[in-house]
């Protein structure tokens, strides 16, 4: 029943709280929905219709992503293979994560700083009648 169980279990446990949280989500839109649609004085026929597709979607999500979780083979492999891969990977150090950080942040400032200088050109060209022709 159960797809190969214990392997990949740290990343199934992570989808199927991803899963369980969407449709969660989706069923107290549906919920929303019919209080407001319960509570009006006028009954309009979208909002019923809007309600049950929220629901239909969230019970849809629900299910299939337990299925594809647990007991479908494809997405189950591929979520035991991602897990093994992560594994395998060698993260940087901490001075390596650091000079890395320190290095992006100064380039993004140097490139902040190109296009502020490009954009005052700009604006300089356009408004000081040069381009702007009044």
């Amino acid at each position: 029943m159960l797809y190969r169980w214990p392997q990949g279990r740290i990343l199934r446990v992570i989808v199927l709280v991803a899963v369980i949280l969407m449709a969660l989500d989706l069923g107290l839109g549906a919920w929303g929905q019919y209080s407001a649609w319960a509570t009006a004085t006028e009954r309009d026929l979208s909002n019923l219709i809007y309600m049950g597709l929220l629901g239909s979607l969230g019970a849809i999500i629900l299910i299939y992503g337990v299925l594809a979780v647990v007991v479908l083979p494809k997405p189950a492999q591929f979520l035991i293979e991602v897990e093994q891969e992560m594994a395998r990977v060698t993260w940087p150090s901490r001075a390596d994560l650091i000079r890395s950080t320190i290095l992006i942040a100064l380039l993004s400032v140097i490139l902040a700083v190109v296009i502020a200088v490009v954009d005052l050109f700009n604006y300089w060209l356009v408004y000081t009648n040069i381009i702007g022709g009044n």
